[in-house]
């Protein structure tokens, strides 16, 4: 490969990242809602240990394990932040 057909197929694998981290996005606010509605905290470090294990295991390639836990550590601190908003909005929902 030439080196733009490498940027170019590295561009259309960043758009499909994209799109898969945004679909994860619209479930982690429904796990939010859920979360929410039945009194969960936001914070699930089991679900987190699992799924760092779970990374470990399921990474096949060239990203060394220790880059996959640092890229989901950051997705797991997104998700959560996008909980707490829905927390937060909620709160404020009900005290209007």
């Amino acid at each position: 490969m030439k080196l733009h057909e490498c940027r170019d197929a590295i561009d259309s694998i960043d758009v499909q990242l994209l799109g898969l981290l945004n679909r994860r996005a619209a479930i982690v606010k429904e796990i939010g809602l859920l979360k929410r509605q039945a009194g969960i905290p936001v914070a699930d470090h089991q679900r987190e240990i699992y799924v760092t294990q779970r990374i470990i295991e399921q990474n096949p390639g060239d990203l060394c394990d220790e880059a996959a836990i640092r890229i989901f550590r950051v997705i797991l601190e997104e998700s959560r932040t996008i909980q707490r908003d829905i927390f937060a909005a909620t709160k404020i929902a009900e005290a209007a």
